[in-house]
C-alpha cells in the first residue's frame, strides 16, 4: 500500500557526463532546470500504473537526468558561489511507499556542456557559464537508502544554485517511476533484457581497447537473459547487431532470422502478451531489413571475392 509523505527533504548533489538529449523547446528566453530518470520504455512486462512513469527494478543502479538550459541568445550563468557540489540538488517526495526512505543522488564533480558545437566536459565552480542554447547536464545514480521497497515513487528535484542574470524557472521537476522486484517473470526477463541494452550501448560507444571486454559482457548477459527466457527475439537481435558490427555476416544474419522467426511465429510470448500489433509490426520490419542488409553484404562480399571482383 502506497502511503503519502509530504514535505520530506534531503540535499543532493554533484555532478557527471553524459550524453545529450533533444532540447524543450521554450515560449520565453531564460534558464530552465528539468529532471528525468533514465531508463528504457518498458517491453516484456506490464506498463507502470501511474502516467509517465518508468519502470526501475531492485537491485539495479538508476540514473537521474538533471538539466539546466539557456534558452535564450545571449550567454548567461549558473552562480553555485561556496555551495558545495553535494548540496547543489534538493530532493521532496510526494509520495513514497510504506517503510521507504528518500533516495539521494551521488556523482562525480564533472559535468557536460552541451550545445550546438557538441559536449565539453567542465568542472564545477563557483559561476558556470552558459553560452546561448547550451545546457548543462548531470547524471545522478539514484540510491535507495535502507532495505530496497518496491512501490511507486514520485519526487520533486530542485537545484539550490541561481541563474544569472535571470531566475532558474522550473520547468520539469517531477520525477515518477515504479520500483519492482524480480519474482515474476516478464518482470525477471525485463530486467535481464535492460542489462543486455545496457551492455551493447557500451559495447557500441566504448573504444576500440574496450571491444572485447564489452563483446564478453554482452555474451554473458545474453546467456542468461537466453537461460531465463530462450524465445527472446530481442537477445538474438543484439548478438545479430554485434556480429554484424564485428563483420561475421552469416552468424549476424542467423541472429536476425532467428529473431524475425520468434516474433513472427508468436513463439516469443511475452513480447507478444505486451506490446500491440503495431509495435510488432514495426519490429518485425525492422529486423527483416536486418536481415536484408547483411544478405546484401553477403552478395557483395561473394562479389568482391569472385574472380570478376578480384
Amino acid at each position: 500500500m502506497m502511503t503519502p509523505r509530504l514535505a520530506a527533504t534531503v540535499v543532493l548533489g554533484a555532478l557527471v557526463s553524459s550524453a545529450p538529449h533533444a532540447r524543450a523547446q521554450h515560449r520565453f528566453p531564460g534558464l530552465y532546470f528539468a529532471a528525468d530518470i533514465q531508463a528504457s520504455d518498458v517491453v516484456y512486462t506490464n506498463q507502470p500504473r501511474l502516467p509517465l512513469s518508468k519502470v526501475l527494478f531492485l537491485g539495479d543502479s538508476n540514473a537521474l537526468r538533471l538539466q539546466v538550459q539557456n534558452a535564450s541568445d545571449t550567454a548567461m550563468s549558473i552562480y553555485v558561489g561556496d555551495l558545495h557540489r553535494d548540496a547543489a540538488f534538493e530532493i521532496t517526495a510526494e509520495t513514497l511507499p510504506d517503510s521507504a526512505e528518500i533516495p539521494t543522488l551521488s556523482l562525480p564533480a564533472e559535468f557536460e556542456l552541451v550545445g550546438q558545437d557538441g559536449r565539453q566536459h567542465a568542472i564545477w565552480q563557483s559561476e558556470i557559464q552558459l553560452q546561448p542554447h547550451q545546457i548543462a547536464e548531470w547524471h545522478a545514480t539514484l540510491n535507495m537508502k535502507g532495505p530496497r521497497v518496491s512501490g511507486e515513487y514520485i519526487l520533486n528535484v530542485k537545484p539550490r544554485f541561481e541563474g544569472r542574470p535571470s531566475p532558474i524557472n522550473l520547468y520539469g521537476t517531477r520525477v515518477t517511476f515504479e520500483v519492482r522486484d524480480t519474482t515474476r517473470q516478464d518482470d525477471l526477463v525485463e530486467q535481464a533484457r535492460r542489462r543486455l541494452r545496457h551492455a551493447h550501448f557500451d559495447y557500441v560507444d566504448g573504444n576500440l581497447a574496450d571491444a572485447s571486454a564489452n563483446r564478453a559482457v554482452i555474451e554473458a548477459s545474453a546467456r542468461r537473459l537466453l537461460t531465463i527466457y530462450p524465445n527472446c527475439a530481442d537477445a538474438y537481435e543484439i548478438l545479430g547487431l554485434v556480429a554484424q558490427k564485428e563483420g561475421s555476416i552469416a552468424e549476424a544474419r542467423r541472429f536476425f532470422q532467428l529473431a524475425v522467426d520468434l516474433v513472427a511465429s508468436g513463439q516469443d510470448r511475452l513480447l507478444l502478451a505486451h506490446q500491440d500489433q503495431g509495435t510488432l509490426n514495426k519490429m518485425l520490419e525492422r529486423l527483416r531489413a536486418d536481415v536484408k542488409a547483411v544478405q546484401q553484404a553477403a552478395l557483395k562480399n561473394d562479389f568482391s571475392s569472385g574472380p570478376i571482383g578480384r
